[in-house]
């Protein structure tokens, strides 16, 4: 039978060890043990308490570094995503582009979208415009990409997405000439786009709109 119970944890086994070498040192001459004994008893109990020190900061380090490593994935799983999705409705998307990006083109659909039909933008005091179009017959799910430019020409700019027949602006200045187009996409199809619609064209009148 051991003569003294260590303790399973090392928690436990620090404690127990540190007590029974400040216990030995206080007693050490009526105990009979020798100098070089308690500087024994000494090294062994204390080179495990640093050694215990040591690795209770490693895990609490550790877990800062895990906690830290969890958020940045979530923060970047939000953006990549995001963008992804920006990346894949762009115009420009070829699959060779979307490849280089990591990203797997949807599968082409049996028949091609129409562009849609009837576009037009009326422009508000408040900021606001309001986009509206025909769906020319696209299925229900379509995603309606909508693009903008602050000059006749382009270059062409991401506005946003939609599946419904119209889409707010909530970034059209007043009085500052916009104009806006629509383009057709699913399952990785992109259609032609629509008519061109501006708002604040010549003579800077709110709320004209340019219907084909």
């Amino acid at each position: 039978m051991s003569s003294i119970n260590i303790p399973g944890s090392d928690q436990g086994a620090n404690q127990k060890f540190q007590t029974f070498k400040t216990g030995a040192a206080a007693n050490a001459t009526a105990l009979g043990l020798t100098a070089p004994q308690i500087e024994q008893i000494s090294e062994a109990a204390d080179d495990f308490s640093a050694k215990y020190d040591e690795a209770i900061a490693a895990k609490d380090a550790a877990k800062g570094a895990v906690s830290d490593k969890d958020k940045a994935r979530s923060t970047a799983t939000t953006v990549v995503r995001t963008f992804a999705q920006i990346v894949k409705n762009a115009p420009g998307a070829t699959p060779t582009i979307l490849a280089a990006c990591g990203l797997t083109p949807n599968p082409t659909p049996s028949g091609a979208l129409a562009p849609v039909t009837g576009l037009s933008a009326t422009g508000a005091a408040n900021g606001t415009a309001e986009i509206t179009w025909n769906r020319n017959g696209n299925a229900k799910g379509t995603n309606f990409v909508i693009q903008y430019t602050l000059s006749p020409g382009g270059p062409w700019n991401w506005l946003g997405n939609t599946t419904k027949a119209r889409f707010t602006d909530g970034g059209a200045a007043p009085g500052v000439f916009k104009m806006y187009r629509v383009l057709s996409q699913k399952a990785g199809a992109t259609s032609a786009p629509s008519n061109e619609a501006v708002i604040y064209g010549d003579g800077g009148e709110e709320g004209l709109s340019i219907a084909a």
